[in-house]
């Protein structure tokens, strides 16, 4: 059995997670697990928003999971 490989999906400046949901769904065709992650691009500094955001999407993947990230004009 083939071990999932994830992918992050990280929206731009202004945006939502609906910004990349064509890529999501691209993924997903694929083969790949997908976190597509919203959060408040413009309330927080990027170290913040790492801090609060993008550990909780790391908390999802199993520990030994293959990470890819997809990032957008951040």
């Amino acid at each position: 059995m083939k071990k999932k490989e994830y992918v992050i999906l990280l929206h731009g400046l202004a945006r939502s997670s609906r910004s990349m949901r064509p890529l999501e769904t691209y993924l997903k065709s694929a083969g790949f697990e997908v976190i597509n992650i919203n959060y408040p691009s413009t309330e927080f500094k990027i170290e913040t928003l790492s801090n609060l955001f993008i550990k909780k999407a790391l908390a999802q993947c199993p520990d030994n999971a293959t990470l890819h990230f997809v990032t957008h004009s951040m």
